[in-house]
């Protein structure tokens, strides 16, 4: 999996509490002794980067953060200087021991250990069998420069990228649902706020977040992205 470093950036806390402690543990049977594994995280508006290596399969690494929030592992990538990522993965930085096992590569990994990361793998899970089924689906960057002058094929392989986008989306609203007390649902659903097709379920989810959701700046920014286009407050 491809992630620009610059949609990495966008990533924002999630939830405001006193100092905690978290450690993360990853394990991988094809990591390799000497691989450097990259961790990025944001708190009061700056990034906080911190790295280790890998020796004998594993690796950890430990802090502390005053709010929640979501953030990355990478290998093999500093963060501040790649402009992609070719093997990442987005973790919840939370109070607790977050567990990695990365069956082949860091964009495999299955995480565990604390609430939002065991909620992420229940999402994950789906979006994973989603993706699994729709395999034959090119996507853009992998045409060849032949491919890209078929402008009938182009338009059609977008046209396909769309309905697939959609798709996901639809999976993401469903895992909302069924966790609405989640900060991954509150993550996903800030997303989904910036796209107009999603007003109708960016509404009926977000009255029914917890008041402490609201509170925060994603759910501020949630509202902010509803009034743009309503024009009405998100009440």
């Amino acid at each position: 999996m491809k992630v620009s470093v610059f949609i990495l950036l966008s990533l924002l806390p999630l939830a405001a509490t006193a100092q905690e402690n978290f450690a993360i543990k990853g394990y991988g049977k094809h990591l390799k002794d000497g691989d450097k594994i990259f961790l990025s995280y944001k708190q009061d508006n700056k990034f906080i980067d911190d790295s280790t290596v890998v020796f004998n399969h594993q690796y950890s690494l430990k802090g502390k953060f005053s709010t929640a929030v979501r953030g990355y592992i990478s290998r093999n990538a500093n963060p501040k200087y790649a402009e992609i990522l070719h093997d990442s993965f987005d973790i919840y930085i939370e109070k607790g021991e977050i567990l990695l096992n990365s069956p082949d590569t860091i964009n495999n990994s299955i995480a565990s250990g604390t609430s939002s990361n065991i909620e992420n793998a229940v999402l994950q899970f789906s979006l994973k069998q989603f993706r699994a089924k729709n395999k034959s689906t090119k996507n853009l960057e992998e045409l060849s420069e032949e491919e890209l002058k078929d402008t009938a094929f182009v338009n059609s392989l977008k046209a396909k990228q769309l309905v697939k986008w959609h798709q996901e989306n639809l999976i993401k609203l469903d895992f909302v649902t069924k966790y609405p007390y989640s900060y991954v649902s509150l993550y996903h659903i800030g997303q989904l706020s910036r796209s107009s097709k999603y007003l109708n379920e960016v509404e009926k989810h977000y009255l029914k977040f917890p008041a402490k959701f609201k509170e925060l700046s994603e759910g501020k920014e949630i509202t902010e992205e509803y009034l743009k286009v309503v024009k009405l407050p998100l009440v």
